[in-house]
């Protein structure tokens, strides 16, 4: 009987061990679930950083009446984002007008909450005017002035060319 005292206190020690990693990892995950779901809490903009400011853009859609705009040739990637219940309708004519602008590599993100403004975001001083190029483009499929916003201290290398195109739920 000696030895299963002996053993007694390892495993003790190991189930205590085991109860108090879990318990952490539930506390990790209500915290993390609390800050995302926050009632009211504009997921939209950093939560520490000041607003950041809004550029106005013309509301021309192209340069020249039909043609493209040359400044969207180096957009890569256009992430559009749109929350909850965004009409199909509606993001289909976004999806059509940046397709007849030539821009192909557009991500949908269906984010889990409203988008409280429309906006393009651009994370490179090289990529400001395709924001704006983009902003004219869309400025009449939403039928409102979309503005940019600056995101370039939000990641640490962004790809060139990407830029991200907030909808309004």
């Amino acid at each position: 009987m000696a030895p299963l005292q002996e053993e007694e206190p390892e495993r003790r020690i190991l189930s205590l061990g085991l109860w108090a990693g879990i318990g952490l990892v539930a506390s990790a995950a209500t915290v993390l679930a609390a800050f995302l779901l926050w009632p009211g809490r504009d997921a939209t903009a950093p939560s520490v950083a000041p607003p950041l400011p809004e550029v106005p853009v013309a509301s021309a859609p192209t340069t020249d009446e039909g043609a493209a705009d040359p400044a969207l040739a180096g957009v890569n990637v256009v992430r559009l984002r749109i929350g909850p219940d965004f009409p199909a309708a509606r993001e289909a004519e976004i999806l059509a007008a940046l397709e007849a602008a030539g821009i192909s590599g557009v991500r949908v993100e269906a984010l889990p909450f409203k988008v409280a403004s429309s906006r393009v975001g651009y994370y490179r001083a090289d990529d400001l005017a395709a924001a704006e190029a983009l902003g004219r483009l869309v400025t009449p499929v939403l039928a409102e002035a979309i503005g940019v916003r600056d995101y370039g201290k939000l990641l640490a290398d962004p790809e060139p060319g990407r830029l991200d195109l907030w909808v309004e739920s």
